[in-house]
């Protein structure tokens, strides 16, 4: 894809597709529920499915078409009636992704965050299984790192030592080692991982 220092595509239709893909994802945003949305090459929307508030699974018919691109929504967890962004990727994300050879992009969006994870080149579904399988160790490992992390701000008195703010700090520490993991790991498997944040 062409751009210039901004990364916006000079292609008029990678733009119209890509403001097509942000207008669809500012929609589905904050839903309560999991959204899929799945378009063709040509920025034509094949299927929108609903899920419940943790999972949706679209169609193998369109997801492995030549050149799909995917996006879908992480809605914020809810605890004690108090909310927090849900995070990037999730480990059934890529290895469903995995699955999808014609799928293109992969993307994602919380109530704060876009992220997209883009096949480059040829890319084998065993890449994608192997790329999946470690990402699921680097989730387990960051899930660790925020366990003692909280534990011991909450010692410290840093950390209030409830439900919410406990599982919120978590979760914030956890996506930012998993983020970068993806930042620094995802070319390693033929994969260009990259984020930003909603406005």
């Amino acid at each position: 894809m062409g751009g210039g220092k901004s990364g916006i595509s000079s292609d008029p239709r990678e733009r119209k597709f890509e403001q097509t893909l942000r207008d669809t994802e500012s929609r589905i945003q904050h839903e309560a529920i999991e959204h899929s949305c799945v378009f063709d090459q040509y920025g034509n929307l094949l299927e929108e499915v609903t899920g419940d508030e943790g999972s949706v699974s679209p169609s193998s018919r369109y997801m492995n078409m030549i050149n799909a691109r995917a996006t879908h929504n992480h809605p914020d967890i809810i605890v004690n009636g108090m909310s927090f962004p849900a995070g990037g990727f999730s480990w059934e994300d890529l290895w469903q992704f995995a699955q999808y050879r014609g799928l293109k992009e992969l993307r994602a969006i919380d109530s704060e965050r876009h992220y997209s994870l883009k096949r480059v080149g040829q890319i084998g579904v065993a890449d994608g299984k192997r790329m999946a399988e470690a990402y699921r160790k680097a989730i387990d490992d960051a899930d660790k790192k925020a366990m003692e992390h909280c534990d011991k701000l909450v010692k410290e008195g840093k950390l209030i030592d409830d439900e919410y703010h406990y599982n919120k700090e978590g979760m914030r520490y956890s996506d930012a080692i998993t983020r970068k993991w993806l930042r620094n790991h995802a070319k390693d498997y033929g994969y260009q991982y990259s984020e930003h944040t909603r406005r």
